[in-house]
């Protein structure tokens, strides 16, 4: 039994000694590997300065919207007898769109006509009998206060049959808008009302567009509609598309959404685009503003550039292996990338990373450098 347990407390002793060891071995290995290059500076990467060509864009998404679209909404109340067409159906120029019921205004057309007739009749006979009167009242056969009586009812049968005139011109004139007739030749893009539904004035019945052309409605915020104009270039790309259409600004509205604070710019979609795509009213189309544009000039990254309290920008460079803080002068700014105009020449290196940790002066680690 002794020599049992003296078996068992050698080979106990034993194995704590081996372990022993091997982890002696293992805290030498890991002493031996180098620290991390602490004292060699802050692990930071860089860019190179280098020549490109640099865009200043500001990016938005607009709608494709007809190039001309209007609502046709009747000027008289009336049932509604027919409409011709349904959504998506082509109406020619001048063509009838919508009919409304007009038996009641041709019933009180007719009831017009005779009170006009009645009312010349009487507006005759007192102006034959002013002319009548007159030579008399001249040669004191009547008083004036007579004569003036026989002219008072004359002026007043003139007025009733100028009246009874401009109500038949009117009930004429309803009975044109009964029919409302299509102010251009466009798609039926929208039917309101459907025959039998009461027809009030200014309440659509069908809406009517021309998409033979079409355009581009952006809504820009303030800020930038001040740095476009009509007339200026634009680039327009459909979602997922391969091509980029060059365009123009062809309206900028004069004011401004009260609530959004943003302005409505139309751009008129370019021919090739159309015959490339099938564009229809309510797509969504990206459009790119081009405020600038320049031809191998020196770039940085964007990010590169920061600002000091005096709104200086400036950049951090590789100087002896520390960063130094350099102010640099910048011109057009993309996306991604921002023109340099002074401060820095091609082949200067520019911290691109870590930049809330570094400061002028401190030593740095180049990790690598990008180009």
């Amino acid at each position: 039994m002794e020599k049992s347990l003296n078996k068992y407390l050698l080979v106990s002793l034993t194995i704590v000694i081996v372990l022993g060891v091997l982890a002696g071995f293992r805290i030498k290995k890991m002493q031996e590997v180098p620290a991390v290059q602490a004292d060699s500076g802050f692990p930071a990467e860089t860019v190179t300065v280098e020549r490109k060509s640099i865009s200043a864009v500001l990016t938005y998404v607009g709608t494709v919207e007809p190039w001309r679209e209007v609502d046709l909404a009747p000027r008289i109340s009336a049932r509604i007898l027919s409409i011709s067409g349904q959504e998506g159906d082509t109406i020619g120029e001048g063509q009838a769109a919508v009919t409304l019921d007009s038996g009641d205004l041709r019933g009180k057309i007719n009831t017009l006509e005779k009170k006009v007739q009645a009312a010349k009749i009487q507006r005759d006979y007192w102006e034959n009998q002013v002319a009548l009167y007159r030579p008399l009242l001249e040669e004191g056969a009547i008083s004036e206060h007579d004569f003036q009586k026989i002219v008072f009812n004359s002026d007043t049968a003139a007025g009733g049959y100028e009246e009874a005139r401009a109500a038949l011109e009117e009930a004429r004139i309803n009975l044109d808008y009964s029919v409302i007739k299509a102010p251009l030749a466009g798609t039926v893009t929208r039917v309101h009302s459907y025959p039998g539904d009461l027809a009030v004035p200014g309440k659509p019945v069908m809406t009517l567009a021309d998409v033979s052309r079409l355009k581009i409605s952006a809504k820009v915020i303030q800020e930038d509609v001040a740095k476009i104009k009509k007339g200026g270039t634009v680039t327009l790309a459909l979602s997922g598309g391969a091509r980029e259409f060059p365009a123009v600004i062809t309206e900028i509205f004069p004011s401004l959404d009260r609530n959004l604070r943003t302005g409505t710019v139309e751009i008129g979609v370019p021919p090739e685009m159309m015959q490339e795509y099938t564009l229809k009213p309510g797509m969504s189309i990206g459009v790119s503003f081009v405020l600038g544009q320049r031809e191998d000039v020196p770039v940085i990254p964007k990010h590169t550039v920061q600002q000091d309290h005096q709104n200086n920008e400036f950049v951090y460079v590789i100087r002896q292996g520390k960063a130094r803080k350099q102010t640099i002068d910048t011109g057009l700014s993309s996306d991604k990338l921002v023109e340099v105009t002074g401060g820095l020449k091609e082949g200067d290196r520019v911290v691109s990373s870590g930049l809330v940790e570094i400061y002028d002066g401190r030593p740095l680690y180049l990790k690598g450098e990008k180009g």
